[in-house]
């Protein structure tokens, strides 16, 4: 649906998510979310989602990535995070659990987004599907 969209990722096999997802308006970057100043991109950013990321870093890490994002945004960018839910620890699985550095409470994501951003939506979503 963008005009345009970029894929960032430190660590994947960037080639062979270009061979996955064959898109004119897609390219895949290699980069660092922890140090978004040194990604350069040919276009605009004007929203960023981060789906499943968030929760494999340190809060600090955490709140660098979203200060990091809200600078790259500017006044008139959108973020999209969305990550577990805390409070749905219990079910998940331990293989998942393993790799979750930090599960955030509503409250704290809403607290963390609210010091760079000028407003914030919960929602709840599972499976990637959102809950209205």
């Amino acid at each position: 649906m963008a005009k345009h969209a970029y894929g960032v990722d430190l660590y994947s096999d960037l080639d062979a998510a270009a061979k996955r997802f064959p898109r004119e308006n897609l390219e895949f970057v290699r980069g660092d979310l922890l140090a978004q100043r040194e990604l350069t991109f040919a276009r605009e950013v004007t929203a960023i989602t981060a789906v499943d990321v968030i929760e494999h870093f340190s809060v600090e890490e955490g709140r660098t990535i979203v200060k990091g994002s809200a600078e790259r945004l500017g006044a008139g960018g959108m973020m999209v995070i969305g990550t577990p839910n805390k409070y749905s620890a219990a079910y998940r699985s331990k293989q998942s659990s393993e790799i979750h550095v930090h599960e955030y409470e509503p409250a704290e994501l809403r607290q963390l987004c609210d010091g760079y951003f000028k407003r914030t939506i919960l929602f709840s979503m599972n499976d990637e599907l959102v809950h209205t």
